[in-house]
């Protein structure tokens, strides 16, 4: 499924067919909670929460296929256990802003599948499950803030024009391994996420007929231009060009 998945959202060619993509210029903004299981130096994953705010940026697309950028900012915990440990657990409460870019794509104008891939700034501080900063975190052993790629797969779900749900499975490299106060091994820690969350697209431009044309530029809103090189920019589509009476798709020389 994911060379498929890849395949649909990245490799697929902006064919062009005038059609506007329902993100196209758009400005989405998102909220959404998030879940996050590490990988660390403790055997056990426990199950962390946290929450977002996302920005995002659409260019122009006249296609199925969209690319654009993302910034995010937000917070979370991670939590493992193991009782051969002391701290048996721990609970590292992290802060994160981060940005990358976007490529997704349309089926049927109401699922979107993309996948994101970028970068965020981790600052974080590992903690007993009391709140208490674990030993070489008071003891400023190492530093508390680490780079971290990602790599998402998601889609969203339209509702209506401006407003849209989505959710997203997500894999994080942090370039550290003291997300958990240890650092063991030749291997960093690792954690997933997944988000769901709402989405409003500011600045959407309504486009009534699907044409890439606005509606407040559009001389015609409910037919189609039909973009056959003849006035191709007033929005309605020409059966006619040459006006001798011969629909363009009978005529040999239409213009």
């Amino acid at each position: 499924l994911l060379p498929l998945f890849l395949f649909a959202v990245i490799i697929l060619p902006q064919q062009k067919n005038q059609r506007a993509h329902n993100f196209s210029g758009t400005v989405p903004v998102s909220l959404s909670g998030m879940f996050t299981l590490g990988e660390t130096d403790y055997k056990d994953f426990k199950l962390g929460l946290g929450a977002l705010a996302m920005f995002e940026y659409f260019f122009p697309a006249y296609s199925p296929t969209i690319y654009g950028f993302r910034l995010s900012a937000g917070g979370f915990n991670l939590k493992g256990k193991e009782t051969a440990k002391v701290p048996t657990e721990f609970k590292t409460d992290v802060i994160f802003l981060s940005g990358g870019f976007t490529a997704g794509y349309s089926f049927n104008d109401r699922f979107f599948p993309y996948v994101y891939g970028g970068l965020s700034n981790l600052w974080f501080s590992p903690k007993d499950v009391s709140g208490v900063r674990l030993e070489n975190n008071r003891k400023n052993l190492y530093k508390k803030n680490a780079i971290s790629y990602e790599v998402e797969f998601g889609s969203r779900i339209a509702l209506s024009e401006v407003i849209s749900l989505f959710l997203s499975a997500s894999f994080h490299f942090p370039q550290t391994d003291n997300l958990d106060d240890i650092a063991r091994g030749s291997f960093n820690d690792f954690f997933y996420s997944g988000k769901f969350g709402i989405t409003l697209s500011l600045f959407s431009k309504k486009d009534s007929d699907g044409d890439g044309i606005p509606d407040s530029d559009d001389y015609c809103p409910s037919n189609s231009e039909d973009f056959d090189g003849f006035e191709d920019d007033d929005g309605c589509p020409d059966y006619d060009n040459d006006g001798d009476g011969i629909l363009d798709k009978d005529d040999k020389c239409p213009n």
